[in-house]
């Protein structure tokens, strides 16, 4: 499949490490990028109550970036091995370039490059999938397919949790509305954003995937959902 307008912005080539790091962590400063991840670590962990983890669980975070929430998920649950999914090879390689800049072992982490819709696993493969600030920016039903191929993916009793961005930052930033819109209407190759309500997600989860359980959390301007996929 060709790629998709709104993904060409993560797939820039000859871009710098540094310039990446910056671009796509909204300007937060390199010293502070672990710290970061490690928040939204933590929210991964504690939002599906019943989330229990091993060192052996099969994790994939969709839309990894350059890999420091997935180096946060190994230091607090001690993963073997963790899976970054990414629609961008450039991206991938830039990833595979901060973890041997910063010392990290290839062998617990891992990239993989999909399509944008077919994910590359089989129906129950993977016991976690997460992901965060990166399903905001792919149109709807892109974001929507993501849902469903995580569900597909999901091991029985399997867990998915997945950061988006809520209406609310309207309220915050009331102009870039409009400008969004242009962005999309003329395919530029900028970050774009999509935005998310709780009915919307609640919908989902019961009726689409089915979940045997699920949490909408909201919390400043992101909105999450996690699902527990029927055993």
């Amino acid at each position: 499949l060709p790629m998709h307008d709104a993904f060409k912005v993560w797939d820039i080539r000859g871009e710098s490490l540094e310039s990446v790091e910056a671009r796509i962590h909204d300007g937060v400063p390199p010293e502070g990028l672990l710290d970061r991840a490690a928040g939204m670590a933590e929210r991964v962990r504690r939002i599906p109550t019943w989330l229990a983890l091993t060192p052996q669980t099969s994790v994939v975070e969709v839309g990894p970036g350059v890999g420091y929430i997935m180096q946060a998920m190994v230091n607090r649950c001690g993963f073997e091995r963790i899976t970054g999914l990414d629609v961008a090879p450039a991206m991938t390689a830039q990833a595979r370039a901060r973890l041997e800049r910063d010392g990290l072992s290839s062998e617990c982490f891992r990239f993989e490059v999909y399509d944008g819709v077919h994910f590359p696993w089989k129906d129950g493969a993977i016991e976690l999938f997460y992901s965060v600030a990166a399903i905001q920016h792919i149109p709807k039903p892109y974001a929507y397919n993501v849902l469903l191929e995580m569900d597909r993916c999901l091991a029985p009793g399997g867990t998915a949790v997945v950061q988006l961005l809520s209406w609310d930052i309207l309220a915050r930033e009331p102009g870039s509305f409009a400008e969004e819109i242009r962005n999309q209407i003329e395919g530029k190759t900028v970050h774009w954003h999509h935005f998310y309500e709780r009915v919307e997600l609640e919908s989902i989860a019961r009726f689409a995937l089915q979940a045997a359980e699920y949490r909408i959390y909201q919390e400043d301007v992101s909105i999450w959902i996690a699902w527990r996929k029927r055993a």
